[in-house]
């Protein structure tokens, strides 16, 4: 038997909400339920002591076949007589543990893993699988186990493996590869279910504006004309993916990453064609966000469900979605997971904040502001933030919380032109280069380090698309403080988890790493703001600059006196690389032509 799976778990140390699992087993369940335990040591420790092999299944809560697979699977007969006899079944939340969903990554929920009683892999299972066909595969794991035939399969993570490649190699190889998996008839990239995919598309925008490229802004553009079709007509909000190799067959689930995936590609659509439609649609969905995922407190929910309970059954997405607003309602509405999660959060902060630099009018600064404050009190711990509100003291620290929420928190930064929130970017970042990098190979671990984690789960993992943000992050600030050090940091970290082989492996899912690729090797441009923060002239050219949409292009604010550059008597906008500066702009429409010309200087 070979690996193959979707793995999230959560941790002993993630003990928020301890119960969850077992409500949705409650919920999904129709009669009998195996006796699903949480990850706990103890729960190991009792499969190593009695020699029993580990079943995992990791689920969430959105997610439509894992729904499917509890009332039908998981509730057989003998499905749950075997369960009993032989194994330690746990159940876990996919969202709940952000390194374990990277870890296994490429594959989808519901997932099934088969463990040794030493946690190490034997099988895994992506996806639904009926009673029968189950019960199959128990009975062939306990009977090798019981008579010594178990192979024990080789992990996922095969990174380390390969030599690290050299930058400009693992570029063009993530290039040809995007290239390579555009569906040009259909827009997007792959071949069968159609996903939204935000990464490639802010990919394809950067190339379409920093490369001058035509053939790939047409690209682009139409790509985001076809994620659009998975837009809600009635609540908006965009669903999670289309079945049937089209974008015409939702699955109807939507999640927070998704959401701020579609508000940065519409704002990316509107800042490359300036068509009012495209900001219309960033809106729309910050509307939908809003309304069904923004906690009162500030910071957003994870996702709501595609499904519907009923005093009849559980109605269909399909059904549901199809019903114009008023009876929805009277339906009632899809169950939102209302934990809020600091990775999530710092997505939709990034987003909301990157739609107000367009928007400025709107609600969406406000939104994003809220969010980071709520954050502040409830998430921080230390330099880093804890993943989830409720997570002990002894609770682990994720690597995606860390860049999510800096990569935010920079874009808040920019948008306010408040120096407060670019301290707080810069203090996480600080924690994650201190408390989560490997100081042999430069790349950065899935979490801080977990003295109870056993067999496979031991030996800490390096996700591709998290060090990607990080990188990027800290590139970012080496540019906006002449710090050659973390610039050459951002580098190692790149060079140690770009490897060929992992990159070949992720697929669709090399966005991220596209970008922080393309910007280590041409960098940024500065667009310096100095005046007086209250004089209209220098909002007016503070809006200009944040308005212009570039993947090359950093924005702040400075005050007479304390910027970097001087003031010339009136507000003004130095453009600015690493080696060059221009001269003032003092009229924000001038402000365009500006950028172009001077981007135009620094391509390869």
């Amino acid at each position: 038997m070979t690996l193959s799976l979707t793995l999230v778990c959560a941790a002993p140390s993630c003990a928020h909400r301890p119960a969850e699992g077992a409500q949705h087993a409650a919920q999904d369940a129709h009669g009998a339920a195996p006796d699903f335990r949480e990850w706990t040591p103890a729960a190991f420790a009792e499969a190593r002591e009695q020699g029993r092999l580990i079943l995992v299944s990791v689920q969430a809560g959105w997610c439509h076949w894992c729904h499917v697979m509890n009332r039908e699977t998981f509730s057989d007969p003998r499905v749950l007589s075997l369960l009993a006899e032989h194994y330690v079944v746990i159940r876990v939340e996919a969202d709940a543990r952000p390194d374990l969903a990277e870890r296994y990554a490429a594959y989808g929920w519901p997932a099934t893993a088969l463990l040794t009683p030493d946690a190490q892999p034997i099988l895994a299972l992506r996806g639904f699988r009926p009673p029968d066909v189950f019960a199959r595969i128990l009975v062939r794991a306990a009977d090798d186990h019981a008579h010594g035939r178990t192979t024990v399969a080789a992990d996922v993570d095969t990174a380390g493996a390969a030599a690290a490649p050299d930058l400009e190699q693992a570029r063009a190889h993530t290039r040809a590869q995007l290239e390579r998996l555009y569906e040009p008839r259909l827009g997007g990239w792959g071949r069968r279910q159609r996903y939204p995919f935000a990464g490639p598309l802010l990919h394809a925008f950067a190339r379409a504006q920093t490369e001058d490229d035509p053939a790939w802004e047409e690209r682009a553009l139409y790509t985001a004309e076809m994620y659009a079709q998975l837009l809600d007509p009635v609540f908006s909000g965009m669903y999670q993916y289309s079945t049937q190799g089209d974008w015409e067959h939702p699955h109807f689930e939507k999640i927070a990453a998704v959401q701020a995936g579609a508000i940065l590609c519409f704002v990316s659509a509107y800042g490359v064609s300036g068509d009012a439609q495209w900001l219309d649609r960033a809106r729309s969905v910050a509307a939908y966000v809003r309304a069904f995922l923004e906690s009162p407190e500030g910071g957003y929910y994870a996702s709501q469900d595609a499904d519907v309970p009923t005093t009849r059954g559980v109605l269909p997405g399909g059904e549901y979605y199809a019903l114009p607003d008023a009876e929805r309602r009277a339906l009632g509405l899809p169950r939102t997971d209302m934990n809020v999660y600091a990775n999530l959060s710092g997505m939709l902060i990034d987003a909301m904040a990157r739609l107000a630099q367009v928007d400025p009018e709107g609600p969406w600064l406000g939104s994003a502001v809220t969010a980071v404050e709520r954050l502040e009190r409830t998430h921080r711990r230390g330099d880093g933030y804890a993943h989830a509100a409720g997570d002990e003291p002894s609770a682990l620290l994720h690597l995606a919380d860390q860049a999510y929420m800096a990569r935010g928190l920079m874009t808040v930064a920019e948008t306010t032109g408040q120096a407060r929130f670019m301290a707080l970017a810069e203090r996480t970042v600080a924690f994650a280069e201190r408390a989560l990098r490997d100081q042999t190979g430069g790349g950065f671990f899935a979490h801080t380090p977990d003295p109870s984690a056993v067999g496979v789960f031991a030996e800490r993992q390096k996700p591709l698309e998290q060090n990607a943000v990080l990188a990027e992050l800290m590139l970012q600030l080496a540019q906006r403080h002449d710090d050659t050090a973390r610039h050459e940091g951002a580098l190692a970290a790149l060079r140690d988890v770009a490897r060929l082989p992992t990159i070949t492996g992720q697929g669709r899912k090399v966005g991220a790493l596209a970008l922080a690729l393309e910007r280590a090797r041409d960098g940024y441009f500065l667009l310096s703001v100095v005046g007086e923060p209250d004089d209209p002239r220098t909002v007016a050219l503070h809006r200009a600059a944040l308005a212009l949409q570039r993947a090359d292009r950093l924005v702040e604010l400075g005050v007479p006196g304390h910027s970097r550059y001087p003031y010339p008597g009136a507000p003004a906008v130095y453009l600015c690389s690493h080696d060059a500066c221009s001269l003032p702009v003092q009229t924000p429409t001038q402000l365009p032509a500006a950028v172009a010309g001077f981007a135009a200087t620094l391509q390869h």
